[in-house]
């Protein structure tokens, strides 16, 4: 008298992939959280370089910042002047 397993067999295959699908969801929030905490900490890090950049040089930013303030005159007289127009 043999026992038929194709029962069990397919419970037991049913089982297993809903293991996989678990465990590749686990991988999946992992993954995610891990890409999440790089990008904050380098963002981070690119926020301070470039604050410390700025106070590195001051004088030069500001030279920069007279050296624009000519063309947003020029490019807000311009835009001023198109919707006087209409």
């Amino acid at each position: 008298m043999e026992l038929d397993s194709s029962p069990l067999e397919e419970q037991a295959s049913k089982w297993r992939r809903a293991l996989n699908r678990r465990l590749a969801m686990a991988e999946d929030i992992n993954r995610k959280g891990f890409n999440t905490a790089l990008k904050v900490i380098l963002g981070m890090a690119l926020v301070i370089i470039g604050v410390i950049s700025i106070v590195i040089f001051w004088p030069s930013v500001v030279e920069i910042i007279k050296a624009c303030l000519g063309f947003v005159l020029l490019l807000a007289g311009a835009i001023m002047l198109a919707i006087a127009k209409d």
